[in-house]
């Protein structure tokens, strides 16, 4: 009995030290994790920083941080070097660009330790089109009307979230120069100087002046402000010239006529300079002379073609004008086209045709036609000689606007 005892005492006794000594063997378990902040935003802007602090913890050391997006490390994320190689502070940053807008980004911030262990946090955003948040506050009371020789001023303020950039007024969608402003003592808030004086042509106008904001992100706000000029137009000096065009096979006289200089062009380069093109001649068997405006169809189909023209074809032009013309010489004598010497009579005669055409045909000596350039410039012209043939000329005399 004394035996079994002290046998049991033993095992007993084995035991227990075996216990201690394995709580002596056990370590503390390791620590790593990575930490997101609270409340991080799950909306993204195109062109804005999404930028924000991630905590890493790791016992046994870190050996790098990364961050991944569809299983691939992103260039760039990559964080080799620690002061404090248990605990670090990661810098998360990424600009979506515009081809990330509607997409749903997922993004997964990788911890190695020296253990060669990872571990992981994800953060997902919604990338979207970055708001504008611009302000525009014109006065509370602006005249409907002004006068032709009132001068218009007054201010609006402008609050922008992002800085701003340009504060620019268009009118007939044109940006006025004078009204373009670029820098700013305070470039979130200002107030913009609108100034303004109709000229001579605005008489009896409806102006609609657009003031366009533009901030940094290239994100734009306009307000509009609508004003009638009251007051008649006094008329203008024209410009009087002759000019002398040739037909297609001319080699002596150009084809092609600016209304508004006098100045006539051939075939050779004029592709250049299409947009300063208002009128053309040319000559068929059956008409003899013709004028028309470039948009003309059939004289880029069948006079002024790639195969005598090249590269300067008429249907080749990056801009063909629009000029409208009319034959007005039943109702302009001969007299009377010699007495205007202002433009209110050319705007007068314009505007009491019916009808207009692109192309006049079949002209002869002493016809009278009247016009209106793609740009608004109003005149006539008065036929002095036809041309015989298609090397032949015609020639013209033109009183124009200004």
């Amino acid at each position: 009995m004394k035996r079994i005892s002290f046998f049991l005492f033993y095992v007993v006794a084995f035991a227990v030290a075996s216990l201690h000594t394995a709580c002596e063997k056990m370590e503390e378990p390791a620590t790593f994790n990575v930490v997101l902040p609270p409340g991080l935003p799950t909306t993204a802007y195109a062109g804005r920083e999404l930028a924000f602090d991630v905590g890493v913890e790791a016992s046994a050391g870190l050996e790098k941080i990364e961050v991944r997006m569809d299983f691939q490390s992103v260039a760039g994320s990559e964080k080799n070097s620690f002061e404090n190689a248990s605990s670090d502070t990661y810098s998360f940053l990424f600009t979506p660009t515009r081809f990330d807008i509607g997409r749903n980004l997922t993004f997964v911030i990788v911890a190695h330790d020296k253990r060669g262990y990872t571990t992981t946090a994800t953060h997902h955003v919604t990338v979207e089109e970055a708001p504008i948040n611009i302000s525009m506050l014109l006065p509370s009371e602006l005249p409907e009307t002004i006068f032709i020789d009132e001068h218009l001023e007054f201010e609006i303020q402008v609050v922008s979230e992002m800085e701003i950039r340009k504060i620019e007024t268009l009118l007939h969608g044109m940006a006025i120069d004078s009204l373009t402003q670029t820098e700013f003592a305070d470039p979130f808030a200002t107030d913009y100087r609108f100034s303004f004086s109709p000229g001579n042509d605005d008489a009896g106008m409806e102006l609609v002046f657009t003031v366009r904001v533009t901030d940094e992100e290239e994100k734009t706000a306009e307000v509009t402000y609508t004003v009638t000029v009251d007051g008649d137009r006094a008329p203008q000096p024209i410009i009087t010239y002759t000019a002398e065009l040739g037909s297609q096979m001319s080699a002596e006289h150009g084809h092609f006529l600016n209304l508004a200089t006098g100045s006539v062009h051939f075939r050779q380069g004029v592709a250049a300079i299409s947009a300063d093109i208002d009128l053309l001649l040319f000559y068929s068997s059956s008409t003899r002379g013709n004028l028309a405006a470039p948009d003309f169809q059939n004289a880029a189909q069948f006079i002024y073609t790639a195969a005598n023209s090249g590269d300067d074809a008429l249907g080749e032009w990056p801009t063909r004008n629009n000029t409208k013309l009319a034959n007005v010489t039943s109702s302009v004598t001969e007299a009377a086209f010699e007495a205007i010497e202002k433009d209110d009579a050319l705007i007068s005669i314009f505007e009491g045709v019916a009808n207009t055409a692109n192309a006049l045909s079949a002209l002869a000596v002493g016809n009278v036609t009247v016009f209106q350039t793609a740009d608004g410039k109003h005149g006539l012209i008065r036929i002095t000689k036809v041309p015989e043939n298609n090397a032949d000329s015609m020639v013209l005399e033109v009183k124009v606007q200004q």
